[in-house]
């Protein structure tokens, strides 16, 4: 795990996860803000790897809430080790998670995580966690009022069936446009994967070589055919 900032400062984290045929991806901003009003790059996202359980974890909310229930999730899920493997399923796992957050400091208001974990040979299943509250995930994003920019992305741009591979990209934009309209989100996007063989972290750049640039043309191209398309349904043109 990343060194953490201080107790004052404050983590505006915009956070998205991906259950994908074959894994789990987490991306999310790198931006921290100081008392003082300074802003840094930090990691938001967490991983652990103990034994046969891994989790990745991203969070909203306070940096030391989150520093505690990284740590209790780190000792919690290093005891599904003790579950025999024919019991183990997604729902234990969540079961599991759900006892880690029956926390009081995770009933801190605001306060949110995704969690990318797996055991052994299983698929690796996605969760989110709103204060003590843990649901199965999909498609989830959290941070920032549950920002309108992420809700709009995710029912346009639905990762259907979606590889590892082709949801990296997905991630990597959906934090990019966070950056663009949303205050206090910025940096990154750094991604994180689960698969069954381990955990990828990609840094703070994203998949892709001139990643920006490539956004806008794809976005100027889409804008383009979606402004024809509206405006042929006013004409009556085909």
């Amino acid at each position: 795990m990343s060194k953490l900032p201080r107790r004052e400062t404050k983590a505006m984290t915009i956070g998205v996860g991906f259950q994908c045929q074959n894994g789990v991806v987490l991306g999310a901003d790198t931006q921290f803000t100081s008392p003082s009003g300074f802003k840094y790059s930090g990691q938001k996202i967490w991983s652990a790897e103990l034994g046969e359980c891994r989790f990745i974890y991203t969070f909203c909310g306070s940096p030391d809430t989150a520093e505690i229930m990284f740590r209790k999730l780190r000792e919690g899920l290093e005891k599904v080790k003790e579950i025999p493997a024919g019991q183990f399923s997604k729902n234990v796992l969540r079961s599991k998670i759900e006892e880690i957050f029956y926390d009081e400091r995770a009933q801190e208001q605001g306060f949110q995580t995704l969690i990318g974990a797996s055991f052994g040979h299983h698929q690796p299943s996605l969760y989110r966690t709103n204060e003590t509250k843990v649901v199965d995930g999909f498609v989830e994003h959290i941070g920032l009022g549950d920002s309108s920019v992420l809700r709009y992305l995710t029912d346009f741009l639905p990762p259907e069936a979606c590889t590892i591979a082709e949801v990296y990209v997905l991630a990597s934009y959906y934090v990019s446009v966070a950056n663009r309209y949303v205050d206090g989100c910025s940096g990154g996007p750094a991604i994180s994967v689960l698969d069954m063989t381990g955990i990828e972290h990609s840094g703070r750049g994203g998949p892709l070589p001139d990643q920006q640039q490539r956004f806008w043309q794809c976005e100027k191209r889409a804008a383009k055919e979606l402004r024809e398309q509206l405006i042929s349904g006013r004409t009556g043109a085909d």
